[in-house]
């Protein structure tokens, strides 16, 4: 009886200290669709970034970083405009400026997202007052009766040269 009472006692010390407490998965933020507007700033004109940003546990923290040439690396927390949707600016800069930049999203949890893929390491990057040529339509049928051609659309306020490009 008295090892009966022992094997139920050390059984129940057992189970009870081999409770498991579940958790519930915490993943990072996930960032899609960064955008800015315009894409061909012109000197001096701001920057405005977006991004759609999905977290499970609801609103996140998040910044843009920035810098413009060799400055010193700058940062500006971004605004939820909506549950997902966030915005910031990027302040104006100077003419020929190539100003580089990523996105950081932290989740309640701690857990970070940036924004391009392998970022803060590779960043995005626009130059001001820079045109943006855009091929807008593509026609291709390869016959001699009937050419291939394409129509380039300059997106911007600024002229462009796109004297000795070559299409393959």
């Amino acid at each position: 009886m008295k090892k009966a009472f022992i094997f139920i006692a050390l059984s129940l010390i057992f189970m009870m200290s081999s409770c498991l407490k579940d958790e519930v998965y915490q993943s990072a933020p996930i960032i899609k669709q960064l955008t800015i507007n315009p894409q061909s700033p012109a000197p001096g004109q701001p920057v405005t970034v977006s991004a759609v940003i999905f977290d499970s546990e609801g609103r996140v923290t998040a910044k843009i970083f920035y810098k413009a040439g060799s400055a010193a690396m700058v940062s500006a927390e971004l605004t939820a405009t909506n549950d997902t949707l966030y915005t910031g600016n990027i302040p104006g800069q100077a003419d020929g400026a190539t100003v580089t930049y990523y996105l950081e999203a932290q989740g309640k949890s701690g857990k970070k997202s940036y924004a391009p893929e392998g970022a803060p390491a590779t960043m995005a990057a626009f130059t001001i007052g820079a045109p943006l040529v855009l091929m807008n339509e593509i026609y291709s049928r390869g016959s001699v009766n009937d050419p291939d051609w394409i129509e380039m659309y300059n997106a911007s306020d600024f002229p462009a040269d796109i004297s000795g490009y070559k299409i393959y």
